[in-house]
């Protein structure tokens, strides 16, 4: 955490969500992922147009160059801003939507 001027703190408490990260792979070999296989299986055969915003577009960067490299499909990324202007056809497309909690005002305008 860098301070600034007065004492202000910026910056997330990082060192607090690294030490709980055995807590959360324990919680994750816990869940069942029939779903995530599912729709995983469903978009084999076509692109990805993965959607996020702040750490979610990481994982959705990350979700686009492995499927195109292991599909072989082209497929990208965009934030919800790009998606929301965008004029793709999206039947071409398996479109997946990654947000952390679900509740960020972006994804949820996306999705609506």
């Amino acid at each position: 955490m860098r301070r600034f001027g007065r004492g202000v703190a910026l910056g997330k408490p990082y060192r607090n969500e690294l030490d709980r990260l055995s807590e959360t792979f324990e919680w994750t070999v816990g869940q069942d992922l029939a779903l995530v296989a599912r729709a995983v299986k469903a978009s084999s055969f076509r692109p990805i147009l993965a959607i996020g915003s702040g750490g979610s577009m990481a994982a959705a960067d990350y979700l686009a160059i492995l499927h195109t490299h292991l599909a072989n499909c082209l497929s990208s990324s965009q934030t919800p801003l790009e998606f929301l202007h965008s004029e793709a056809r999206m039947e071409e497309f398996s479109v997946w939507l990654l947000s952390a909690g679900g509740k960020n005002v972006d994804i949820l305008r996306t999705i609506r």
